[in-house]
């Protein structure tokens, strides 16, 4: 991967970090490796020292990205059961409908042969 390459992915987490942490948090982490919060924006470019550090800690998914996506998952499959419910109960209430108007319609007396 080129600098470039990794200067984006960094800072697509990095801010991605900041949306579940504190501001003071977010920026005691970015002051951990040497950024100052004021100045960082999407054409910061990190440093070498700086890519190695954190690129090995932001290359994989922490545990609550994880549980947050275990959540996504969890409410998609939700919502394509109740999605499931409405469109079977809705489908066998409009066959009952279109048997009741057929049934009261038609009735066996105008048949009579």
């Amino acid at each position: 991967m080129d600098k470039q390459t990794k200067n984006k992915f960094i800072y697509d987490r990095i801010n991605d970090y900041g949306q579940f942490l504190s501001l003071q948090n977010y920026s005691k982490f970015l002051e951990s490796f040497g950024i100052e919060y004021s100045n960082f924006n999407e054409n910061y470019n990190f440093n070498d020292e700086q890519i190695d550090q954190l690129f090995p800690i932001l290359q994989y998914p922490s545990q609550k990205e994880l549980n947050l996506l275990s959540l996504y998952y969890l409410y998609s499959l939700a919502l394509t059961l109740i999605k499931s419910f409405i469109q079977t109960t809705a489908m066998s209430y409009v066959k009952k409908k279109n048997y009741m108007y057929i049934r009261t319609t038609f009735q066996s007396e105008d048949f009579n042969c």
